[in-house]
């Protein structure tokens, strides 16, 4: 499909088909796009106003927020600059399961939101409502961290999905159709056998995309794959990872397979898109015209220069605000301006989930990159995984390469020692395949103990 014809014809057509609002999301995208290079005074003053109608909003309307602001004695004008938001508590998913009637705006009807779920990977679902008015915003937003890689609408993408809720979506004969009039091949990165990643290969050398987009680590094993088989192609002109975390190997490879730029994009399914990687690549910006995002400590202080947690807060979802969310993932904030330009806050990119670290002996903590870097250097393993399933105790689910050997195992053992200690308890388990967590996802570090910062 020709690109001009996809964006400027059929896009708009297939929108106004579908009741929603294609000339909003112009006229919002166009403004996006002129408040990101706006001064930081600027953007600091709308998230405020935003801010300030958001907690009025919660306050009349939505009984959670009324309740506990009741409880708390704190009004709606006790709350009209970022830094009030400290006097709110934070939300927690446990909090959202157990008050999710209790968070939708009463005057909001069904009609005006829509209801939708995460939490796969970890195993406990989380329900929650997400605002129809805000649509034609959130897609504005979406694109406007898209271009920054150069894909804009009807740019031909190979999108990896790899979650069994989003195909079952995509499976239907008006997504494919859908799909066909903006030039977006998807791919099941839920199945990558290498009889499928053959059949992948054919359909990117048939397609010619100029973007991959997709999972981190169904990208990294589809260029690992073309790799191996000695494929080469015309490449795409950028590779966009998301819902994974990117590792540095990762990136690396990516890049030089491919030659091109990666872009790491960080959201979640709560929110949509928070963050993205600018052409500088120097941290994530964040849509500070949507989002108050703040990292805190363990004790909810704010901090600087060193990992916390993500509480955000969505300026735009009316229907089921989500005030001071903490998702239970982990960055840190950047400082100072950004060398492309944009005067959007930035963050380092996202060290991962509180799953994602590793505990030790005496209180250590052991970042996944850590881990995963060593090991993707070690001779004779072609995929890992890490799984701590008892505080101290870890299993290295291994695919071994035809030059493993017991040497390998003494390694892998000394590496883990020296960061957990001596008497960690660890069992190297040599298997044919990594399966997928529920979401669909390979996640390489995973930490079920919960005992973490």
């Amino acid at each position: 499909m020709n690109e001009f014809i996809a964006r400027y014809l059929n896009y708009p057509l297939w929108e106004l088909f579908s009741s929603r609002h294609a000339f909003v999301f112009y006229r919002q995208l166009k403004s996006l796009e002129a408040s990101q290079w706006k001064g930081r005074k600027y953007l600091q003053a709308l998230k405020n106003y935003k801010l300030r109608h958001l907690v009025s909003h919660a306050y009349k309307n939505v009984p959670y927020y009324h309740h506990l602001m009741k409880r708390l004695k704190i009004k709606p004008d006790n709350v009209v600059k970022e830094e009030d938001l400290q006097k709110l508590p934070i939300l927690t998913k446990d909090i959202i399961r157990k008050n999710i009637n209790n968070l939708v705006a009463r005057n909001y009807g069904s009609n005006s939101y829509y209801a939708s779920h995460t939490g796969g990977s970890t195993g406990k679902v989380l329900n929650f409502y997400r605002d129809k008015t805000t649509h034609e915003f959130n897609l504005a937003v979406n694109r406007r961290f898209w271009r920054w890689a150069r894909y804009d609408i009807g740019t031909k993408v190979f999108y990896f999905v790899g979650s069994p809720y989003d195909m079952k979506q995509y499976d239907t004969f008006r997504v494919k159709f859908h799909n066909i009039l903006i030039n977006q091949v998807n791919i099941n990165a839920f199945n990558m056998s290498d009889d499928l990643l053959d059949e992948y290969s054919l359909k990117m050398a048939r397609f010619k995309p100029k973007i991959l987009h997709g999972y981190a680590n169904a990208i990294y094993l589809f260029a690992k794959h073309l790799d191996n088989h000695k494929m080469k192609f015309e490449g795409p002109t950028a590779v966009i990872t998301t819902s994974e975390k990117l590792y540095p190997y990762q990136r690396k490879f990516i890049e030089n397979f491919f030659g091109c730029d990666v872009f790491e994009e960080y959201g979640c399914r709560e929110m949509d898109l928070i963050a993205h990687e600018c052409p500088a690549h120097d941290g994530m910006h964040v849509a500070s015209e949507k989002y108050v995002f703040e990292v805190l400590d363990s004790k909810n202080h704010p901090v600087v220069h060193k990992n916390g947690y993500a509480v955000i807060t969505d300026l735009n979802n009316c229907a089921m605000p989500l005030i001071r969310y903490m998702n239970e993932d982990m960055t840190s904030r950047k400082e100072g301006e950004c060398s492309c330009g944009r005067q959007l806050e930035r963050i380092s990119g996202i060290e991962g989930r509180t799953t994602d670290f590793l505990s030790g002996q005496n209180g250590r903590i052991v970042s996944g990159v850590a881990v995963t870097t060593y090991l993707s250097k070690v001779e004779g393993i072609q995929e890992f995984r890490v799984v701590q399933n008892i505080f101290g105790k870890i299993e290295i689910l291994v695919v071994p390469a035809a030059n493993y050997t017991d040497k390998v195992d003494a390694e892998i053992r000394k590496f883990m020692a020296r960061y957990l200690g001596d008497n960690a308890q660890l069992k190297i388990k040599k298997v044919k395949q990594i399966p997928f967590t529920k979401s669909g996802k390979r996640r390489t570090v995973i930490n079920e103990s919960r005992h973490i910062i």
